[in-house]
């Protein structure tokens, strides 16, 4: 050993670590052993000359990269690889090191100890990432939860709005046909308190509550629901002067007829809410190859341009004047991506929105026809 690397007893310390210690030796090129190098070190590296450690791809981009910044820094500087693992199965880790002139690169082959700690910190990191999959998944359902519960009112709102017409109108043949729509209202108000509790009662993950939002039936015509939905509204658009038309094919999908009716019905409101009187709400259902799209347009002012990329973000907003979206449009979005669709507006053609559903499409079961 060159004695003025180090003190005379540092060979017999290194060699007690199992440490290999190299000097660069950069007016000759290479690198020299500072003490005797560990067996390991011969067995997997070989001999140390002018061609190491070119036979070590990792080790020599170390040398060639972080290394070579460290020894070039002018100060008093560490640097690790890492730990690498080479063919043979060992594990190892390099250390650059400039001191008072020198420019030194240690390799230590990682023993069961620190293999052990590496693993437990890669758990511990693992753990981290499963913690803030779990807290995005509950802060998802409890937003769900939200948006199911603020769209209760809308059922609510129908069968209000229908028993206040047959008020009014007691003396018209129709009393019985609005009846009819507020009880069916009701029917279905119910059926969405039991669907939260079957949904949030327990702790679901992901996939089940896809599957719970999905249902387990044979899919629901999309035009057939539009319809009835159209029906149920009928009432309070005729009274503001606002026409419904529903056109198109049957369009089934593979969806839970609860949570389409709530999408749809969405869709509706928001239209009727913004349309001007006299103005024509468009329910249109086509089917192409293996896809169902749904769209709803209307004649009102449309989405204001500012709030349109985030339209389905829960609470969106878009300025102090610019209008907001709150949740339903929120659920819209996340129903219809757990059943491997999507929603997007656009402007309709001559003014006003445009909501489109694609979704995949399926085929009822035999026999099955439109309700």
């Amino acid at each position: 050993m060159n004695h003025e690397a180090g003190p005379p007893w540092l060979p017999a310390v290194l060699d007690g670590l199992g440490v290999a210690v190299l000097e660069r030796l950069p007016e000759r090129g290479g690198f020299r052993s500072l003490g005797s190098l560990p067996d390991w070190f011969r067995e997997e590296f070989g001999p140390v000359g002018a061609r190491f450690p070119g036979e070590v791809p990792f080790l020599q981009d170390f040398v060639e990269n972080a290394a070579e910044a460290c020894w070039s820094s002018g100060t008093r500087s560490c640097q690790s690889s890492g730990l690498w693992t080479e063919p043979g199965g060992g594990a190892y880790e390099a250390r650059a090191i400039a001191r008072d002139g020198q420019e030194l690169l240690t390799i230590e082959r990682c023993g069961e100890r620190l293999l052990r700690e590496q693993g437990y910190i890669q758990r511990l990191h693992e753990d981290a990432l499963e913690k803030r999959r779990l807290a995005k998944e509950v802060e998802k359902k409890e937003i769900l939860l939200d948006c199911i519960v603020h769209d209760l009112s809308g059922p609510l709102a129908t069968i209000l709005m229908n028993l206040q017409h047959v008020s009014r109108q007691m003396e018209r043949q129709d009393l019985r046909e609005g009846l009819e729509r507020a009880i069916g209202q009701a029917e279905r108000q119910r059926a969405l308190i039991r669907c939260i509790g079957e949904v949030f009662a327990l702790d679901l993950p992901a996939p089940l509550l896809s599957k719970a939002l999905r249902g387990d039936n044979d899919g629901v015509s999309l035009l057939s629901l539009a319809r009835q939905l159209a029906s149920a509204h009928e009432a309070g658009a005729r009274e503001r002067g606002v026409t419904i038309r529903v056109s198109g094919s049957d369009g089934w999908v593979a969806g839970e007829p609860g949570q389409a009716a709530r999408i749809l019905e969405n869709l509706l409101v928001n239209a009727l809410r913004y349309s001007p009187e006299g103005g024509i709400i468009e329910i249109n259902v086509e089917e192409s190859e293996d896809t169902v799209r749904l769209e709803v347009r209307d004649e009102g002012p449309g989405v204001p341009f500012e709030l349109r990329g985030k339209l389905f973000r829960p609470y969106a907003k878009a300025g102090s004047n610019g209008g907001q979206a709150g949740l339903g449009l929120y659920f819209c979005h996340l129903v219809t991506t757990l059943w491997g669709g999507s929603i997007a507006y656009a402007d309709r053609p001559g003014g006003g929105a445009c909501f489109r559903i694609n979704l995949p499409g399926t085929q009822p079961s035999t026999g099955e026809g439109m309700s």
